[in-house]
């Protein structure tokens, strides 16, 4: 019997992979297969909240991403 996966290609699903602080040696392999930079040349991954907050509920959903 075949499992149904989610696939890591959509947005929610590879936030939940690789913007978790418990997983960032999973994302260094990312960075690094991506890259071609070997992972243990990073320092250090710091992994922050994108979103600017909203002060009204009307407010429209910003997204900051910066290095």
């Amino acid at each position: 019997m075949a499992k149904d996966l989610l696939s890591p290609k959509t947005d929610v699903v590879f936030k939940l992979i690789f913007a978790d602080e418990n997983n960032a040696d999973i994302l260094a392999d990312f960075i690094a297969a991506v890259t071609g930079l070997p992972a243990d040349e990073f320092d250090e991954i710091k992994i922050s909240d994108p979103h600017l907050r909203r002060f009204d509920a009307q407010d429209k959903l910003s997204i900051l991403d910066l290095k």
